[in-house]
C-alpha cells in the first residue's frame, strides 16, 4: 500500500501515514481489525494519478497504485482503478482521544492584564468551537510589545462566547476583550464590523503553533493535532468554522435549508472535507471564483448531514436557520450501492420488466391503484437501470430500496441476497469514482510502502481503504 498525505486509522488513533508505530486499522476477508504492520520503505514518486469521487473526495496515489475495489462477483480486490468503480467507506468512525492540550510554557511579563491558565485545556467541543472561529475570522497581531489576539464580527454574540469560553481556562482572572466599531466599504457597500480584541503571549504562541497568523484562510489550517480528538471536539471545531466562514441559507422555492463554507485555501476546503467524513457527514467541493479573482472553494454539505448536524452541530450564532431543517424524503439520493456489471444490470432490467398500464384496446390492465402504483414503479425503475448501465453509474440507495420493495423472486439467490447486504449495511457507504487525471505535485513527494497481505487494505482517515 502507498499513498500520498494519508491519515491512516490506528488503534490510539488517527495519525500521518510516516509517523505510526501502531497497530493499523486493516481489511481482510470482510473483517476489519487492527493489525501490526511493517513499513518497509520510503521512496520518491514522480507519476501520481488524482481520484475524485461522488463525494468531492480526492485520492492522490502513484499511477501504478492498486486500491481495493469491487468485482462483477461483489468480492473485493486491489487493482487499478477505473471511471465508474464504486469503492468502499467506512461508516463507523473508531478515533483514539487526545484528553487535553498544554499551553506553551511562557511568562505574561509584557502584557499589562496578567492571565494565570490552568495546566490543562480540555479538548472538549467549547475548545474545538474556540479554534473553529479563529480560524475563520480571527488572527494574530504581533508587536514588540505585545501579543494581540483579533476577532472580526458583526455583533457581540461570538466574542461573548469566546470570554465565556476562555473563562473556563483562568484560575481566577475573567477575560477582557475590548471592542472598537469599524464601518467599512466591502465589495462597494458600506458595511459594519467590530475588531474584538485581547491580550496573552500564551494563547497567541497556542493558535501561531496550531492554525496560523495572519487575516485572511490562506494562512490557516486545522490544529495538527485534530485528528487525535473526540468527536465532541471535532463537532465544536465544525460548530466554530461555520459559525464564522459558513453560511446556513433558506431556499423558499424548493423549502430547502443549506449548509455551505467557502473559503480561498484549497488546503483547508480538503481538510473541512476530512473532518466532515470524520463526523460522518458527506460534503462536496465545487470552484469557483472571488469578485477579486481570487480561487474559492465553495463546500456543500448534503441534505443528509444536515440531519446530523440538526442533533449534533453545537453553533452559536447560527443554530436557529439550522433548525428549520426539514429533511425530505430524498435527502440520501446521492448515496450509491456496489457497482453490478452490464449482465447483471440486464437481469435484473428483465426481471422488472416494462409491463404495460393498459392493452392494446386501452382497457387497464390493473384491478387496484396499488397494482397501478407497482406497474408505474417497475416501468420507472426499468429506465432508472437502463440509464445507470448507460453511463457507466451504479445504483443509488434511493432506487435499490425501491427494487428490494418490488419483493422480487430473485432476490432470494446467494448474490442478489448478497448485493442486498451491501447496500443495506450501516457499516459503510460506497463512492462512485467520477474523475482519475493527471496529478501534478508543486513540491516533490514521498511514496510510503506497507508489507500487507495480498488482499488486506489499510483504511485512512476518509474511510476509503486501500
Amino acid at each position: 500500500m502507498n499513498y500520498f498525505n494519508s491519515l491512516v486509522r490506528c488503534d490510539n488513533g488517527l495519525t500521518f501515514i510516516d509517523r505510526t508505530s501502531s497497530n493499523l486499522l486493516t481489511y481482510f476477508n470482510g473483517r476489519l481489525s487492527y493489525d501490526n504492520v511493517t513499513f518497509y520503505s520510503t521512496t520518491p514518486s514522480s507519476t501520481l494519478t488524482e481520484i475524485i469521487t461522488n463525494t468531492s473526495r480526492k485520492l492522490i496515489i502513484p499511477s501504478d497504485q492498486p486500491i481495493l475495489v469491487i468485482d462483477e462477483d461483489l468480492n473485493l480486490l486491489r487493482r487499478k482503478p477505473k471511471q465508474g468503480d464504486t469503492i468502499l467507506r467506512l461508516r463507523q468512525e473508531t478515533i483514539g482521544c487526545k484528553s487535553h492540550i498544554n499551553l506553551p510554557k511562557l511568562s505574561e511579563k509584557k502584557q499589562k492584564q496578567k492571565y494565570d491558565f490552568i495546566d490543562e485545556i480540555p479538548l472538549d467541543s467549547h475548545f474545538g468551537y474556540l479554534n473553529g472561529v479563529y480560524i475563520g475570522d480571527g488572527w494574530v497581531s504581533d508587536t514588540e510589545v505585545k501579543h494581540a489576539i483579533c476577532l472580526a464580527s458583526e455583533d457581540s454574540v461570538i466574542p461573548s462566547k469566546v470570554k465565556e469560553i476562555i473563562d473556563r481556562y483562568l484560575k481566577k482572572e475573567k477575560l477582557h476583550i475590548s471592542c472598537v466599531p469599524n464601518v467599512h466599504e466591502y465589495e462597494g457597500k458600506e458595511s459594519y464590523s467590530e475588531k474584538h480584541t485581547w491580550h496573552s503571549d500564551q494563547f497567541a504562541r497556542y493558535l501561531k503553533d496550531n492554525i496560523g497568523t495572519g487575516q485572511g484562510a490562506i494562512n490557516k489550517r486545522l490544529p495538527y493535532y485534530w485528528t487525535e480528538t473526540s468527536d465532541s471536539y471535532r463537532w465544536g471545531l465544525l460548530a466554530g468554522l461555520i459559525d464564522t466562514d459558513g453560511s446556513i441559507m433558506k431556499n423558499y422555492q424548493k423549502e430547502q435549508i443549506g449548509v455551505n463554507y467557502t473559503t480561498i485555501s484549497e488546503e483547508l476546503a480538503n481538510n473541512i472535507i476530512r473532518l466532515a467524513g470524520s463526523l460522518n457527514l458527506t460534503a462536496t467541493i465545487t470552484y469557483s471564483k472571488t469578485p477579486k479573482g481570487k480561487d474559492c472553494y465553495y463546500i456543500t454539505f448534503t441534505q443528509e448531514s444536515l440531519l446530523k448536524m440538526k442533533g449534533k452541530l453545537p453553533l452559536i450564532k447560527k443554530w436557529e436557520a439550522l433548525k428549520e431543517f426539514i429533511p425530505k424524503e430524498t435527502h440520501d439520493r446521492n448515496k450509491y450501492t456496489p457497482k453490478l456489471s452490464d449482465s447483471r444490470l440486464s437481469e435484473l432490467r428483465a426481471v422488472i420488466g416494462s409491463p404495460r398500464l393498459k392493452s392494446r384496446k386501452g382497457t387497464p390492465l390493473f384491478r387496484t391503484t396499488t397494482e397501478e402504483q407497482i406497474i408505474r414503479d417497475k416501468r420507472s425503475l426499468y429506465q432508472i437501470l437502463y440509464r445507470v448501465k448507460h453511463d457507466n453509474s451504479a445504483i443509488t440507495k434511493n432506487t435499490a430500496r425501491s427494487i428490494l420493495n418490488l419483493g422480487l423472486d430473485i432476490m432470494n439467490d446467494p448474490f442478489w441476497r448478497k448485493w442486498e447486504e451491501l447496500s443495506t449495511t450501516d457499516l459503510y457507504d460506497w463512492e462512485l469514482i467520477t474523475k482519475i487525471i493527471p496529478y501534478e505535485s508543486p513540491v516533490p513527494l514521498n511514496v510510503y510502502k506497507a508489507d500487507l497481505e495480498e488482499a488486506q487494505a489499510l483504511v485512512d482517515s476518509n474511510g476509503i481503504i486501500y
